[in-house]
């Protein structure tokens, strides 16, 4: 009679260890797909914000994209602000170095002009550096450290130009030499 009583009370304590062991897997479970969750958010969707100077027409222009798989929020620029350009200004002069850039998104850029080729034999100095400083979808900081010279500008690993310019560059000197000849 003994066994009888205690059989329910042995199931009772046998069924709670089960469920225990059964909530203690899902909870483990559960961990790991945040874990995954949080690095596939972190694979895809993460910035990367780049710098590069390019030459449109006889403008040397500051490019500032994002380049990265997400969107890049609180984009500040440091460095050689005081960097003297002509016209009086200062590169701390300049949107978007001289508030930053609260958002861009992925292939949205902001482009700056410098100053024409013409100016640069008049600027005392032709480097300067900026570092650019952006965070992620989960605020993770990110920052990069970019150096131009500005008298290098022959160097294509500095400077291009886009090939959308050099086609409507040389459309304009084909019509300029068709008017010209056919005048």
């Amino acid at each position: 009679m003994h066994w009888i009583t205690t059989t329910p009370a042995i199931i009772t304590s046998i069924t709670t260890i089960v469920l225990a062991i059964i909530t203690w897997r899902y909870v483990r479970l559960t961990q790991e797909y945040v874990r995954l969750t949080r690095e596939m958010l972190n694979a895809t969707n993460k910035p990367e914000v780049i710098m590069d100077l390019k030459l449109r027409g006889s403008s040397i222009i500051l490019n500032t994209q994002n380049i990265g798989t997400g969107y890049a929020s609180n984009i500040t620029f440091t460095g050689d602000m005081s960097f003297k350009l002509p016209q009086n200004q200062t590169l701390g002069d300049l949107d978007p170095f001289n508030g930053g850039v609260d958002y861009l998104g992925h292939g949205h850029k902001v482009e700056t002009h410098i100053c024409h080729l013409k100016e640069i034999s008049i600027l005392p100095n032709t480097m300067f550096n900026i570092r650019i400083t952006y965070e992620d979808s989960t605020n993770t900081e990110y920052w990069k450290l970019y150096s131009f010279e500005l008298s290098k500008h022959f160097y294509p690993t500095q400077l291009v130009s886009s090939p959308a310019d050099d086609i409507v560059n040389s459309l304009e000197k084909i019509a300029n030499n068709y008017t010209r000849d056919h005048s």
